[in-house]
């Protein structure tokens, strides 16, 4: 609440901060909130509640123990000096199976992208080859 101070304006904020960004990193490991400077944070996980306060860099940051890899969602709100409680901010967590599958798909492509380039030198020298060799 503000103080009362003689010839000031006295009006109370009544302007919740916006919703948080909530963002769970790659692997499951941690999440960052990003709002407004100052407030405190209330992060919701599937294990319990994580308090904390966004810095001065307009981020707050937290481990989350156990990793979170199946697809679980996380909240976060903010919550002002004037005790103003923003709109809920959602991440889901990547489902780890899903992440694997998409490292096998590059894989896969970056193997096949060796062989097309191994399929071109051949082609190449392979006229070469057989205009040298005798038959």
């Amino acid at each position: 609440m503000t103080t009362p101070q003689r010839g000031k304006d006295t009006a109370t904020d009544t302007t919740a901060p916006a919703a948080p960004v909530v963002a769970i990193n790659d692997d499951g490991s941690s999440v960052t909130v990003t709002g407004e400077e100052g407030a405190t944070v209330t992060i919701t996980t599937p294990t319990g509640t994580i308090n904390g306060t966004i810095g001065a860099d307009g981020t707050f940051t937290s481990v989350l123990t156990p990793a979170l890899t199946n697809g679980e969602e996380v909240s976060a709100t903010l919550m002002d000096a004037d005790d103003n409680t923003s709109a809920l901010g959602k991440d889901t967590a990547t489902e780890l199976l899903l992440r694997q599958r998409y490292q096998q798909i590059i894989k896969m492509m970056l193997e096949m992208k060796q062989m097309i380039t191994v399929q071109r030198l051949v082609q190449m020298i392979a006229p070469l080859v057989s205009i040298s060799a005798p038959i």
